[in-house]
């Protein structure tokens, strides 16, 4: 059972630096105000991370699966973990 919005999550900009986050059914997650932050980047990274949430569960259930697999001695695909951690980190950072 599904208990979030379906991803991706999208971060979209608009007025003063405020940011909508959107789930893939274009239904709006939240939205972020700029006058709560405390900078422009501070913001805009807060925004990042919310959007990245459903990748980075994502990630993480995948690595958690993967090393289950790992410690009941069946193989461990250990580069799709990789590169799904980075995947998933790096648009939590807005790269």
């Amino acid at each position: 059972m599904t208990y979030t919005s379906p991803s991706p999550w999208r971060a979209f900009e608009f007025g003063m630096g405020d940011t909508t986050i959107v789930a893939s059914n274009d239904r709006v997650v939240c939205y972020c105000t700029f006058k709560d932050a405390l900078d422009a980047s501070e913001f805009q990274a807060n925004a990042q991370l919310i959007a990245a949430a459903p990748d980075l569960l994502e990630a993480a259930n995948f690595a958690i699966d993967e090393i289950e697999k790992w410690n009941c001695y069946r193989p461990c695909n250990i580069e799709d973990v990789f590169e799904k951690l980075v995947t998933a980190v790096s648009k939590a950072k807005g790269e």
